[in-house]
C-alpha cells in the first residue's frame, strides 16, 4: 500500500546547475582538481577529473534498474516491511538522466512525479558532479583507509555548505531545500576509481525529514561492446518523515535499488533520398 502521505526525496540537479557548466570553461574545471590541498592530492585529482568530464565522457547507456521500498511504521523497535516493487529502464544519454517503462509491482506507471513514497535520482553522476563542482566550493580532507570489497581504498570527505549549495535538493510535502551537503568518497588506492559514494545531507531546521542517508557503489562495468565504463551497481537510501510540529517520527522508508544488464544504445535513423520514391 502507498501512502499519501508518503515523502518524496528528490536527489538531481536543477537545469540551472547545468547552465552553471558555462560560468567556466572544461580546462578551468579540471584545473580546479590539480588545487585541491588535502592527503594523497593525486588520488583525489584523478576522482575529480573524472567526475567533472563525466557527462562527455559516459557514453549513451541504458540499465534495467530494480528498487525495493520498505516502510517502517515511527513506532519504537517496529520492523520494515517490503511496500513494492519499482522497475525501470535508467537511460543517461547526452549528459542527463530519464526513466522509461516505470513500474509499480508490474503495473505500469504513467507519469513519475505522481509516484509516492521515497524515490531518488541522480546515481549516475549527478552526485559526483555535484561533490567536485568548484562553483559549490566544496572542502575536502582525508578521513582514513578502508577496504570496499576486494580493493583497497582512500577515504575522503567533501562538505558544501547550504549558501553554496543551489541545485542539489531534496524535497518532502512540498517542503524543498538545498541543505549542507557532506559525502564520503571510496576511491581505490591504485587506479583511483571511484569505488562508493555516501551521502549524508544535513536538512535544515523545521524541514520535515530527517536521518537522510545514501549510499551507492560503483564498479567498472562491461558495455556488451568491448568497452567499459565505471558505473552504479547497486544503491541504498533512508529518511524519515516528522509530523508538521517535527514532535513525532511519522514513518521511516528505505530504498535498495539495483542496475543490472547495463549497455550502450544508439538512436536510430533512415535518411530517404529519393523523396518522390518514398511516396509512392
Amino acid at each position: 500500500m502507498l501512502i499519501a502521505s508518503a515523502a518524496i526525496i528528490l536527489i538531481a540537479l536543477c537545469p540551472n546547475d547545468f547552465a552553471q557548466d558555462s560560468v567556466s570553461s572544461p580546462d578551468d574545471k579540471l584545473a580546479f582538481c590539480d588545487q585541491i590541498d588535502v592527503a594523497h592530492p593525486e588520488v583525489l585529482a584523478d576522482a575529480c577529473r573524472f567526475a567533472l568530464s563525466l557527462r562527455r565522457q559516459l557514453p549513451n547507456v541504458v540499465c534495467d534498474q530494480n528498487t525495493y521500498r520498505y516502510l517502517r511504521p515511527g513506532i519504537l523497535l517496529s520492523a520494515e516491511k517490503l511496500e513494492d516493487r519499482l522497475t525501470a529502464h535508467v537511460i543517461y544519454e547526452d549528459g542527463h538522466e530519464r526513466y522509461s517503462d516505470v513500474r509499480v509491482n508490474g503495473k505500469p506507471l504513467e507519469r513519475l512525479d505522481t509516484l509516492q513514497g521515497q524515490f531518488t535520482a541522480g546515481e549516475y553522476g549527478t552526485d559526483l558532479v555535484f561533490a567536485f563542482s568548484p562553483e559549490n566550493h566544496p572542502f575536502y580532507k582525508f578521513l582514513h583507509k578502508d577496504r570496499v570489497h576486494s580493493h583497497h581504498a582512500f577515504v575522503y570527505e567533501a562538505e558544501v555548505a547550504p549558501e553554496n549549495n543551489h541545485s542539489w535538493g531534496m524535497q518532502a510535502n512540498k517542503h524543498k531545500t538545498y541543505p549542507e551537503f557532506v559525502a564520503r568518497l571510496w576511491l581505490d588506492e591504485t587506479s583511483h576509481q571511484i569505488l562508493r559514494v555516501e551521502l549524508k545531507p544535513v536538512p535544515e531546521k523545521g524541514f520535515p525529514m530527517s536521518d537522510v542517508q545514501l549510499r551507492t557503489d560503483y564498479e567498472d562495468l562491461a558495455l556488451g561492446d568491448g568497452t567499459s565504463f565505471v558505473l552504479p551497481i547497486k544503491s541504498q537510501s533512508g529518511s524519515c518523515l516528522w509530523n508538521d510540529l517535527k514532535s513525532k517520527v511519522i514513518f521511516c522508508s528505505s530504498n535498495t535499488l539495483e542496475f543490472k544488464n547495463c549497455h550502450k544504445f544508439r538512436a536510430r535513423s533512415r535518411i530517404v533520398t529519393d523523396l518522390n520514391g518514398a511516396a509512392k
